[in-house]
């Protein structure tokens, strides 16, 4: 649904530049260009505690984990958030 007013409709389409759907996936555009996968956060927050904690987990700061996520080529747009929720709840650490 569009916002009412210009400025909101001109946000909105300022932003969806960087957004593509292929074979009926959803993709961010980073800004180097590449594609990275939109997933739903609870799939997120499951890789992210998987990177954080699994067999090769080396427990990381959060930023540090939002860059391997994002290295691994996946996205959502609370990673910053339920990044440091999982650090901070994480029962290993």
């Amino acid at each position: 649904m569009l916002p009412m007013d210009k400025t909101g409709v001109q946000r909105l389409a300022c932003r969806a530049k960087s957004f593509a759907v292929i074979d009926g996936e959803l993709y961010k555009r980073s800004h180097t260009g590449i594609l990275q996968r939109c997933i739903p956060i609870k799939q997120g927050k499951r890789l992210l505690s998987d990177i954080h904690g699994g067999v090769y987990g080396h427990h990381a700061a959060p930023r540090t984990l939002v860059g391997n996520a994002f290295r691994q080529g996946f996205y959502w747009p609370t990673i910053v958030a339920n990044t440091e929720q999982v650090v901070r709840t994480y029962e290993g650490c």
